[in-house]
């Protein structure tokens, strides 16, 4: 082999070590957060961009983090683990961290910047998907919700 080919070989291997030991530490500082706390946030910035577009809602907590709208059907939105975007974020953040190539500051920036694009992609996913739910009929929510949770994981 090429002095050039075993580069990429070592790089690409460094690379994908560095994704899984930056995925476990990653999975573990999440884990040390209950994900309530996750499911919770991301159910009280749905609701409050609702509540700025006019749709009346309430967040309830329990075992899920609930969005009650204030519709004629009192629709419940349920915000799961999968809702919260928390999993991409810890492929994402770990591929930032083990791009070993690009400074170390650099990386925490991206990943910073990462989260937050993550979080906003997510908030604009679970409310269009909301509206969907409000103004279409049950065939079109459910292809809506699942086309949106396949673009978040792809984009992400």
């Amino acid at each position: 082999m090429k002095t050039k080919e075993k580069l990429h070989i070592h790089n690409a291997g460094k690379f994908v070590l560095w994704l899984v030991l930056a995925g476990i530490v990653s999975g573990f500082f999440v884990s040390l957060v209950s994900s309530i706390f996750f499911k919770s946030v991301t159910a009280k910035a749905s609701s409050a961009i609702l509540t700025v577009l006019g749709i009346p809602n309430q967040t309830e907590q329990g075992e899920e983090a609930l969005i009650q709208l204030q519709n004629e059907q009192q629709t419940l939105i349920v915000i799961n683990d999968l809702c919260t975007g928390v999993l991409e974020s810890i492929f994402l953040v770990a591929a930032i961290l083990a791009s070993f190539e690009v400074h170390w500051k650099k990386r925490i920036i991206g990943s910073a910047a990462a989260l937050v694009g993550i979080f906003l992609f997510n908030q604009f996913r679970i409310v269009s998907t909301i509206f969907f739910i409000l103004n279409a009929p049950l065939e079109i929510v459910v292809l809506s919700h699942d086309v949106f949770f396949r673009v978040f994981l792809f984009v992400t």
